[in-house]
């Protein structure tokens, strides 16, 4: 998955960016500045595209959720479960 450079989330204009990931971190979310980060290696080794792709929808599901102001937004149970399914959606997704 190529991974937008930006988006806009409500009135918030959000920028994403990857990084490499020393400790076992793989993304964050900082919805009141405005970015998402993305690692594309896990301790050194390189994620797949996959892993970056689940990872970019579980820190956008956080942005949404702030943005509607559900306290969930930093439930990370909730999110994971959440985002696994969006993810599996837009992975499996047939167009004709």
């Amino acid at each position: 998955m190529e991974l937008p450079n930006k988006f806009k989330l409500g009135k918030t204009d959000y920028h994403v960016e990857t990084y490499d990931s020393k400790d076992t971190g793989t993304g964050s979310v900082q919805p009141r500045l405005g970015y998402v980060r993305v690692s594309v290696t896990h301790t050194g080794t390189p994620r797949t595209d996959a892993d970056i792709a689940e990872t970019f929808w579980h820190e956008l599901t956080h942005a949404i959720l702030f943005d509607m102001g559900d306290p969930r937004w930093a439930n990370e149970e909730f999110v994971n479960g959440f985002s696994k399914r969006l993810t599996q959606a837009i992975q499996t997704a047939e167009f004709k």
